[in-house]
């Protein structure tokens, strides 16, 4: 059974262990919590009803992002081989369960400085996946980590940084950045504050020597006005459960999310991505694309058959090859 149906089945069974109304009050404490908060770096998640209600109606959403960004990951490098991953504020194991469905890590390390949080991934990570690898969860603040803590191929922070204070942030970004033999992923809410946060990782993990290969077709000097922000969307399926601890009757969320992609080596970036979902006319289709030159407006008529037939199938956040 893919990981994704497993892990719906496991958080159903979780949650099961706690009384619905708790879950719900969690739920929406956690809410506010996470709305409110300073960004100092506090826990946040202060016991295993926190964590199970976290679990239950926030997991699939951060697991459906990193799916996504795991998926450009192995889209934008498929040649490349990763051995080792390293989940530095792993949660309930979202992201590494989402780079499981992409990639046949030999060795996952999970850090997890909520022991609540962690009890959790440890089961979800053990049981949704069948060929997964042994995986070591560590108990470790990833703002304060260990000095043996193993370097990995790929090392990701999904919903993590935005924990942390702008001045905070810059040395725990180094020390990830330090701590990945080749990528780096970073994971975000699509939110403008989270646009702008990593807008300036970006601007830092150049400085530092990386290579930004995704979702940016241009690094630096962002062509995005003020008032705009780079955002990508995913569609949820909500469970029974979900609903109930999230209220509403829409069998669907969409969850809006950002991301980085960092290399320590080159990798050639898509010439063009595209920003909003196209405008479809009668016979033409009009994309708004991001390019290293600026954004671009680029119409596709149906007499430009190939062009025409490519360009039906983009969504907002495809990246494309344009010509030169």
């Amino acid at each position: 059974m893919p990981i994704q149906e497993n892990l719906w089945a496991l958080l159903q069974e979780t949650a099961k262990q706690y009384p619905l109304k708790a879950l719900k009050t969690a739920a929406e404490n956690l809410i506010l919590r996470y709305r409110t908060a300073e960004r100092t770096g506090e826990a946040l998640v202060l016991d295993e009803t926190d964590a199970a209600a976290y679990a239950a109606s926030r997991m699939p959403a951060t697991f459906a992002a990193c799916n996504a960004v795991f998926r450009e990951l192995k889209n934008r490098a498929p040649e490349m081989q990763f051995d080792a991953l390293l989940d530095v504020g792993a949660g309930t194991g979202a992201a590494t369960l989402a780079a499981l469905e992409h990639f046949p890590f030999k060795t996952v390390t999970c850090l997890e400085r909520a022991r609540a949080m962690a009890k959790i991934g440890e089961r979800l990570t053990a049981n949704a996946s069948e060929n997964a690898p042994d995986i070591h969860w560590i108990s470790a603040d990833f703002t304060r980590l260990p000095e043996n803590t193993p370097r990995a191929d790929v090392v990701v922070a999904a919903y993590a940084m935005n924990e942390l204070s702008d001045t905070a942030r810059a040395p725990v970004l180094k020390r990830l950045f330090d701590l990945s033999n080749k990528v780096l992923v970073l994971v975000e809410s699509g939110t403008p504050s989270q646009h702008c946060l990593l807008r300036a990782a970006a601007e830092e993990l150049v400085r530092l020597g990386g290579f930004v290969f995704a979702p940016c077709p241009a690094v630096r000097d962002c062509p995005l006005p003020a008032d705009d922000w780079c955002h990508f969307t995913v569609r949820v399926q909500r469970s029974r459960l979900h609903r109930l601890l999230k209220g509403g009757d829409a069998p669907f969320e969409d969850e809006k999310f950002s991301y980085l992609l960092v290399s320590k080596e080159p990798i050639e970036p898509v010439s063009g991505r595209v920003l909003r979902h196209p405008t479809v006319n009668p016979g033409r289709i009009d994309l708004k694309l991001c390019t290293k030159e600026g954004i671009l407006l680029k119409t596709c008529t149906r007499s430009q058959k190939a062009a025409f037939k490519a360009a039906r199938k983009l969504g907002a956040g495809d990246g494309i090859q344009l010509e030169n």
